[in-house]
């Protein structure tokens, strides 16, 4: 599977709210939806997490992606190419594609 700019802008926004909590991601997370941009956080992070956990992903380094998510945001210069983000996110996704195919034989 291939990622588009959007699908990469997902990855990297979906877990805004666990950043923002501060927790483990197995973790219990406790929203709060007062105000318009909380319940925009939470939607997004919502959407994005449940597009990862289709995609097979249950394991991240939330540091990692916290600091990337970040960049993002900042439009700060990222670390890896564009090139190697898809080469990066794909090979994962190839990874975990391949591990379900070996467990349901």
């Amino acid at each position: 599977m291939k990622f588009n700019n959007l699908s990469i802008v997902a990855l990297f926004a979906s877990l805004l709210l666990f950043t923002a909590c501060n927790q483990e991601m197995s973790g219990s997370y406790n929203a709060d939806l007062s105000t318009e941009l909380d319940s925009v956080s939470y939607a997004l992070g919502y959407q994005n997490g449940t597009f990862l956990a289709r995609e097979g992903i249950e394991e991240l380094d939330m540091d990692n992606y916290g600091a990337g998510l970040n960049a993002g945001l900042a439009s700060e210069d990222e670390l890896l190419t564009q090139e190697e983000i898809y080469a990066v996110v794909n090979k994962y996704i190839q990874q975990i594609t391949e591990e379900r195919s070996s467990e349901n034989r």
